[in-house]
């Protein structure tokens, strides 16, 4: 229940929070939210609230008094820059236990994407000391600011070309779920991976985190396709058990991601494993994804380009039946010349045997015009190790 201090300051009254005041009423009360008086500033607006918050202070409020959030956390979990700026001037010393949960920091990182002053906030609490490294306890923002500001596209120069040591920021935490996508891990992660040392990046990509999700898990469950291949690409570990649910195939087919499942399966998942418990199967994994179902056991085979006869150019796009070995009928400019001796023309022909190694043989009917002189009246084969040949169907 608020206090009648509460009510004046929610009614934006400054002669009736004075009087207040002047009578004694307790400038730390908190009221069913755990707001104290000057929390309740945040949630005013224009100038009232930077005026309500110095009458407050002046009084005797504490800025960074502990509550359910302080002032500061409110003013700029509201975006309320000229509050947050008259707060941190009048607060002597900030400290960072004062915060069991988000700080500041943590909250102007976290609003980041919706307002550029929020940039300029952050930078103004790094200059007054607030730690960038600290790990919050709350399950909200887990991790520290610099994690939640790299999920944030307006905050990469401000991480990269600054004196922050992204790379000291420890194993970013999978446990909370940034719904706007984690831009550190798609088009500005070339510019992570020019500035963090790669055994930091790798740490810092929690490829391998055991009590938890890992962030493979995490974007597979939530169909982020930019991150995984990001993920894949740095040599994420498709089969690592890196949630309850098992590995990151498992977590997509629970989740009733189907691109998140083509994804992994094509890159190399396995499709079950044994563990300690059991067997895991993606098919039991996906029991209530008929989408999924049906291209499990379906659709990954039937939709695959089938083997055709080439076209006349040689060109084609279909897969190859593999590495075979081939024979090849020799005419033409490939038959023994009438200068050539046998040994000159043995030589060539292994010439050629390696030239045409690795490449696409198409069968046809030929025969020489004349006899080979190395084997008369008989024609010749060259044996072709490990040339690819097309299969006709």
């Amino acid at each position: 229940m608020n206090t009648p201090l509460h009510k004046a300051v929610l009614c934006g009254n400054l002669q009736a929070v004075a009087l207040l005041v002047n009578s004694g009423a307790d400038l730390l009360a908190l009221n069913k939210d755990f707001d104290t008086p000057l929390c309740c500033t945040a949630e005013l607006e224009g100038e009232v609230s930077s005026k309500m918050a110095e009458l407050l202070i002046q009084n005797g409020a504490v800025v960074d008094s502990p509550g359910c959030s302080t002032p500061l956390v409110a003013a700029v979990n509201l975006g309320e820059f000229e509050l947050a700026q008259t707060l941190i001037k009048a607060s002597t010393s900030l400290k960072m236990s004062a915060y069991w949960g988000p700080s500041p920091l943590h909250t102007a990182s976290w609003r980041g994407g919706r307002d550029e002053g929020y940039s300029a906030l952050f930078s103004d609490l790094l200059r007054r000391g607030f730690d960038p490294y600290y790990r919050a306890a709350g399950p909200e923002l887990a991790g520290s600011a610099i994690h939640i500001a790299m999920c944030r596209t307006s905050f990469t120069a401000l991480l990269l070309n600054s004196d922050l040591r992204v790379g000291d920021s420890g194993p970013f935490p999978s446990t909370t779920l940034y719904m706007r996508g984690y831009a550190w891990l798609t088009d500005r992660f070339r510019f992570y991976r020019r500035k963090v040392e790669p055994g930091q990046l790798r740490t810092l990509m929690n490829m391998e985190h055991r009590n938890g999700w890992t962030l493979l898990c995490r974007t597979a469950s939530v169909g982020f396709l930019a991150e995984m291949r990001t993920l894949i690409s740095m040599g994420a570990i498709l089969d690592h058990e890196g949630c309850p649910l098992g590995s990151a195939l498992m977590a997509a087919c629970e989740a009733g991601r189907l691109e998140s499942v083509r994804l992994l399966i094509r890159s190399g998942a396995a499709i079950s494993y044994a563990t300690s418990q059991g067997t895991r199967s993606a098919v039991s994994a996906a029991s209530g994804s008929k989408a999924i179902l049906n291209w499990l056991l379906v659709l990954r085979f039937t939709e695959q380009g089938k083997l055709e006869n080439p076209t006349e150019s040689g060109e084609t796009q279909l897969p190859w039946s593999g590495v075979v070995k081939a024979e090849l009928i020799i005419s033409g400019r490939r038959e023994r010349r009438s200068d050539e001796s046998s040994l000159d023309y043995w030589c060539r022909l292994l010439r050629i045997r390696t030239e045409l190694r690795g490449t696409v043989i198409f069968p046809g009917r030929g025969h020489t015009s004349r006899p080979s002189r190395l084997q008369p009246e008989e024609r010749v084969h060259v044996s072709l190790n490990d040339t690819r040949i097309p299969s006709i169907s």
